[in-house]
């Protein structure tokens, strides 16, 4: 079975030469310090630094879309290396800076694109492209993993894994210069990128033998961010479970079912999670969504519960080691369907209002965040969507924001008060700083009722409905 690897890899470490980044005649798209530039709005003021969610490339302006058609006119007229190099420039995002690229005295292009924790490394010498990412290590490689990797081939449509003398397994994109169209090395290095991002945690987690990997840079998070989320990860999970034990299981089956996926769906967005905790908020949504059919709602209800119970375990560098600042070429997830979102958000309305009618207020009110917050961990949303998300939340969780260094309140807790003029500016603010990308980008002010948090809530989260992109 071993050496079904080893050919996929056949003369790896010529292609890669000496792994380091060379210096050439030409430099561009080099990193920065990810603490470079806000990965919020400004008018967020005192946040604007902090990560929330995952990223999103649906922000791109018409002058870098169009990058995407210099690019294939350049494939198709043989210029192959131009191509590359737009492409490059085509994913490079100026507020993350996760790709870089450089080209050698003999006219070699190195390029490197970070995806989470991941890092693609790759070079092309205007025949052919060859870009890999390490995985895992082993000294003696089992069969259940060997199985497991061979299984992940039959999944795989542009990349293979292999693995190299040394017992390190890799992920690989080749293609020859004659067949590097910009939409096969897109969805290559896409494939790479976020396969290698998402496996190579699995990995570790389920193969204790197996050894980890250099990986891309990230930036920790400060004590200070660690100390807040961690508390907030352990307050909003034992709240969920106690406001869905205060409902009788069976009358209130689909309440309790969506207690859990909000908190579930918060907790990824709020606290910008990846690793380990990213997979299991995504195995424990799965509990739902993907046994929908043939699980009675009482039963999945159960073991989400039961899952969510085993997340109080975790100490608090367990929470750190899946909470830290990441660059990304890619999006995690696919791209928006407006119908669709416009459904989610919606159903919950409506839902929320039959909590409202009843007087159960916190209930009717996790249901007005259910859709947009269900939206943000489904698709990979414009940053104004999420920024305006993040706006509904910083009114709904106060305290959270606060504590995270959000400077001016959106909601006074003490006086139940909106701040209705400041969320007005911002929202105006958030829409002009993304009319460039989006010309045709409106959010309807006029229809958002201040009189109070619920109604407030309510209508911000049906103009997120409507809003037109």
């Amino acid at each position: 079975m071993a050496s079904v690897f080893h050919n996929l890899l056949h003369s790896l470490r010529s292609r890669l030469g000496s792994g380091k980044q060379s210096t050439g005649k030409r430099a561009a798209g080099q990193p920065r310090h990810p603490a470079a530039e806000p990965l919020t709005a400004p008018p967020l003021d005192g946040i604007q630094h902090l990560q929330f969610g995952h990223y999103s490339d649906n922000n791109r302006t018409p002058k870098q879309k169009s990058l995407w058609g210099d690019a294939e006119k350049l494939f198709e007229a043989g210029k192959y290396m131009e191509s590359v190099e737009t492409l490059l420039r085509y994913l490079d995002d100026p507020r993350e800076q996760a790709v870089s690229w450089t080209t050698d005295e003999e006219g070699v292009l190195h390029f490197r694109i970070a995806q989470g924790s991941s890092l693609v490394k790759g070079t092309f010498d205007g025949h052919f492209i060859h870009a890999c990412v390490p995985l895992a290590r082993s000294e003696n490689p089992g069969t259940a993993v060997m199985r497991r990797l061979l299984e992940l081939n039959y999944e795989l449509r542009f990349t293979s894994v292999g693995l190299d003398e040394k017992g390190i397994f890799y992920f690989v994109f080749d293609t020859l210069a004659a067949t590097a169209s910009p939409y096969k090395v897109y969805e290559g290095l896409q494939e790479l990128a976020l396969k290698s991002d998402r496996q190579d945690d699995s990995l570790l987690a389920d193969f204790s033998d197996l050894k980890p990997m250099p990986r891309a840079p990230v930036e920790q998070i400060s004590d200070k961010e660690l100390e807040t989320k961690w508390k907030a990860f352990q307050r909003w999970i034992q709240h969920s479970l106690d406001l869905a034990a205060s409902f009788d299981n069976d009358t209130y089956a689909g309440a309790i079912a969506h207690i859990y996926l909000c908190t579930i769906y918060k907790l990824d967005f709020l606290l910008s999670t990846d690793g380990r905790l990213m997979l299991e908020l995504e195995r424990i949504s799965g509990l739902y969504w993907k046994q929908k059919e043939g699980t009675a709602l009482v039963l999945r209800n159960q073991q989400m519960r039961t899952a969510l119970t085993a997340l109080l375990e975790w100490t608090q560098e367990d929470l750190r080691t899946s909470l830290h600042r990441t660059r990304s070429a890619f999006s995690l997830t696919d791209n928006p369907r407006p119908e669709k979102m416009r459904d989610n958000i919606l159903t919950a309305l409506r839902d929320a209002d039959t909590y409202k009618a009843r007087q159960q207020w916190e209930l009717a009110l996790k249901l007005i965040a259910f859709g947009p917050l269900y939206n943000r961990y489904l698709y990979s949303l414009p940053d104004v969507v999420s920024d305006l998300t993040l706006l509904l939340c910083a009114v709904l969780h106060p305290h959270y924001f606060a504590d995270l260094g959000l400077k001016q309140a959106f909601f006074d807790t003490e006086t139940n008060k909106l701040a209705s003029g400041l969320i007005k500016a911002t929202v105006r603010a958030l829409v002009a700083s993304a009319k460039e990308a989006f010309p045709n980008l409106s959010f309807d002010l006029s229809k958002v009722d201040f009189s109070d948090r619920y109604s407030f809530c309510n209508t911000f989260a049906a103009q997120l409905a409507q809003m037109t992109m």
